[in-house]
């Protein structure tokens, strides 16, 4: 790959985190959430794992909520209410996915559970998506 190409496609992501990274902090509200935020989804070939809904700052990654998946595949953050920022919906350490997220966002998660990181879709989080596309298209470039 020509160095100008991976210099735009790594001043893309750097611009992309420090922009949304901006945007961090605040408290969460472990009670039910009053501020319409939902984080719902469907994995395919789940095994009623257990999920984890984790926030990730500059003082480490910590669990906010967990949520189990149904015997249909379907799972329901609903305890939280998140301050804008990255967030890690996890199965395991080696399996997950990294969201963009507030608390005014309607997000619908989609995936494979065996392979949530490469299997993905996401709706409802505009930020979700356009981070995505930026991983996927710097993971394809080298």
């Amino acid at each position: 790959m020509n160095t100008g190409k991976t210099l735009y496609y790594n001043i893309i992501v750097v611009s992309l985190f420090a922009f949304l990274l901006g945007g961090c902090g605040g408290k969460h509200n472990q009670n039910r959430n009053k501020s319409g935020f939902e984080l719902k989804g469907k994995l395919d070939f789940s095994n009623g794992e257990e999920l984890y809904l984790e926030e990730m700052g500059p003082q480490g990654i910590h669990v906010i909520d967990t949520a189990s998946i149904n015997t249909n595949g379907e799972f329901d953050f609903a305890n939280c209410n998140p301050a804008p920022g990255f967030y890690r919906v996890r199965i395991s350490e080696a399996n997950f996915v990294v969201l963009v997220l507030d608390s005014t966002q309607k997000v619908f998660l989609k995936g494979d559970a065996r392979n949530l990181g490469n299997s993905y879709s996401v709706e409802g989080s505009e930020d979700s998506r356009l981070f995505k596309m930026v991983n996927t298209t710097v993971r394809l470039s080298y």
